[in-house]
């Protein structure tokens, strides 16, 4: 079961790349990996670590934050502070 982090950053990447018409290949090409890289990330076959996000948000030219989603501030344990942060 994919963790909560991976979850919700790998449906904002696909919105994201939806977003701005591209595909799991694009962002593979981008990054320099296969696609098969990007397809266990985006599945949550393979968790999505907080380097991959990084990557893969400058790939996408867009601030990390954007693929953390609402949902993170809002599950249990995390805080009002960190959610106020990230706005």
């Amino acid at each position: 079961m994919p963790q909560p982090l991976t979850s919700i950053a790998s449906e904002e990447i696909r919105v994201e790349l939806t977003r701005q018409r591209r595909t799991g290949a694009d962002l593979a090409r981008e990054l320099g990996v296969s696609t098969s890289w990007v397809h266990y990330r985006l599945s949550g076959r393979q968790e999505i670590g907080l380097t991959d996000l990084e990557r893969i948000a400058g790939a996408l030219d867009i601030p990390v934050v954007r693929l953390l989603g609402d949902g993170i501030f809002s599950a249990p344990g995390a805080s009002a502070t960190a959610a106020s942060h990230a706005a």
